[in-house]
């Protein structure tokens, strides 16, 4: 039987992105985005509702979060939904949450004035193809809260 675990977003930055490195020395980081929503208010008009977004980005989609995108910028995301797990250390009880990996980020749109970012290069695009020894690593190897 078939499946397939792909997510295609388009929304903005709610912070500036977060990025550290592993003991390994690969660069981790997470993003924040806001995507909106059209829907009715019953009175024939239309309200914007907002969701919210953990990203997770490893080696060179991090080191390009790092170096061209800032809070309030368009990002299109290209990845798949994975699930953390982990103890919560105040009361001992298995807690989950979903993320989005993501495999690729396009910045959109004009950059906003005073972001003081270089320009993002000419495609933009920075897709996580290989680790730093040249292996596979679409995944990132990441585990949740304890990545870094």
């Amino acid at each position: 039987m078939a499946s397939l675990n792909r997510i295609e977003l388009i929304g903005n930055l709610t912070h500036d992105p977060e990025i550290k490195a592993t003991p390994a020395g690969r660069a981790v980081g997470r993003l924040r985005l806001a995507v909106n929503k059209r829907v009715s208010d019953g009175a024939g008009g239309f309200t914007e509702k907002a969701t919210f977004l953990d990203i997770e980005v490893w080696d060179k989609v991090a080191t390009f979060a790092r170096d061209y995108l800032k809070k309030g910028r368009q990002v299109f995301v290209d990845g798949y939904v994975d699930m953390d797990h982990w103890d919560d250390k105040t009361t001992g009880q298995k807690r989950s949450k979903l993320k989005i990996i993501a495999n690729n980020l396009q910045s959109l749109g004009a950059r906003p004035q005073g972001d003081g970012a270089t320009p993002p290069p000419a495609r933009g695009q920075v897709p996580v193809n290989a680790g730093a020894n040249g292996e596979s690593d679409q995944d990132g190897g990441g585990n949740g809260e304890n990545d870094y």
